[in-house]
């Protein structure tokens, strides 16, 4: 589990779902677990690399960010918190850019994919390898 958490993200949905056979699994979860030893023993020189640019498929949250203004009749019930993801784009620290919904990587982590779509959105996990 730490792997998934920590440092391997890719593995955390296949991880999920033979977790919950801790107590009592079969022959069949045995060969899971030795699939998912065999993916990581051929990716050892796989580690997160950090981006700045965070994605969006909600197009109004976007919208919402680029706008100058803090106060705004439509907008006061906003948190305060919000201001500080604005100053944090205002000052480069964090780009923001639309992504429809069918794009999202994070779907490797919550739901299961076809290997071609997983090892796509690996890549762009930014799981990169190390070479060590």
């Amino acid at each position: 589990m730490y792997l998934s958490v920590c440092t391997r993200p890719d593995i955390s949905y296949a991880l999920s779902q033979l977790s919950q056979f801790n107590t009592a699994f079969t022959k069949d979860h045995w060969l899971a677990a030795k699939r998912i030893l065999r993916y990581l023993s051929g990716t050892t020189d796989y580690g997160l690399v950090y981006v700045k640019t965070v994605y969006s498929d909600n197009q109004s949250a976007l919208r919402l960010l680029e706008v100058k203004e803090y106060c705004h009749r439509k907008t006061k019930h906003i948190d305060i918190r919000y201001h500080f993801v604005k100053d944090l784009i205002k000052n480069n620290n964090v780009i923001t850019e639309y992504m429809s919904t069918e794009h999202m990587i994070a779907d490797v982590l919550t739901k299961p994919l076809s290997r071609i779509k997983h090892l796509s959105f690996v890549k762009e996990l930014c799981l990169q390898k190390l070479g060590l």
